[in-house]
């Protein structure tokens, strides 16, 4: 099976391609042949496989909002390509784990999408059922949800795919949804990732859907115990990324000690760095350790 992996990375996000490139390469269905189109204003990377589709930056929150004008842009290539399968994935992500079978359309549900991280209740290992969850509510938009809807879940932009067909045909229903709200004036109010719910709700009988092990922020590691992470959301500043600054007069990020952990070790430290403060803790307030420190020190 062939799979194209589509990617944009305008203005500073370009600095996480190369990361994302290597991961997909090793975890994300290695024995399958793999195609990318990076959409991007940059110069594109030396890497083998990659189709260089020229774009210029608009700024937030425009070129997420048109996420899918630039899908529907590559479809006739994508199409002649011959592939399978076809998947987005944002360029702050990172595969730390093999992605395999789980992560396959099947014929009766031909799109994947995956589990908002941030209302999923991780500890049971469930979606929330928070009444409160972030849909467009306003009636004017394409992408509104009625409260009186019955919406089981709610589901991240970052990461969504399917079988070839079945993906673009999604991506240009949600192209003329976008379209239809731009005349009237209107930006749903998570802008692509909006559209993305509406069209999941629309069609639950299409869509496979997955938990957050698949779009994993590693600061919600304790949240989301019961996940096993798989592709990991890179924590970042997002108002250094979004600044419509042109790359070349940029400055790279500052690093902090926990970048230079390896994703997988990251996650695992995060994990349970709470435990061992609380170890700590209950160490530091054991009566009897603490007059055998002071003992050694020569303190009593």
């Amino acid at each position: 099976m062939k799979i194209t992996i589509l990617i944009i990375a305008t203005g500073r996000y370009i600095y996480f391609f190369p990361q994302l490139y290597r991961s997909c390469e090793k975890y994300f269905f290695p024995s399958m042949e793999k195609q990318y189109f990076l959409f991007t204003d940059s110069n594109p990377p030396p890497f083998r496989q990659v189709i260089h589709i020229p774009k210029v930056r608009r700024g937030f929150p425009i070129d997420p909002l048109h996420q899918y004008h630039y899908i529907m842009e590559v479809k006739e290539q994508v199409e002649t390509l011959g592939s399978d399968l076809c998947y987005y994935l944002d360029v702050d992500s990172q595969v730390v784990a093999k992605i395999g079978r789980a992560f396959l359309p099947t014929p009766e549900q031909p799109l994947i999408a995956v589990s908002h991280p941030g209302y999923y209740d991780g500890v049971r290992g469930i979606p929330s059922s928070n009444p409160s969850l972030p849909f467009e509510r306003r009636e004017a938009s394409t992408a509104c949800v009625s409260r009186r809807e019955k919406t089981p879940q709610y589901v991240c932009g970052a990461v969504q795919g399917g079988f070839t067909n079945a993906f673009f045909e999604a991506s240009q229903s949600m192209r003329h949804s976008v379209d239809s709200d731009n005349q009237r004036g209107i930006i749903a109010i998570y802008h692509d990732e909006s559209h993305w719910n509406r069209y999941v709700l629309s069609h639950p009988d299409r869509v496979k859907i997955l938990p957050p092990d698949y779009c994993y922020p590693i600061e919600y590691a304790r949240r989301l115990r019961h996940c096993r992470p798989k592709i990991v959301a890179i924590k970042k500043d997002h108002d250094f990324f979004r600044l419509h600054i042109p790359v070349k007069d940029t400055i790279k990020p500052t690093k902090t000690l926990i970048d230079y952990i390896p994703p997988r070790l990251r996650v695992l430290t995060l994990k349970f760095t709470p435990r061992i403060r609380t170890i700590i803790k209950r160490l530091r307030n054991n009566k009897i350790l603490r007059t055998l420190v002071l003992k050694i020190r020569g303190e009593r």
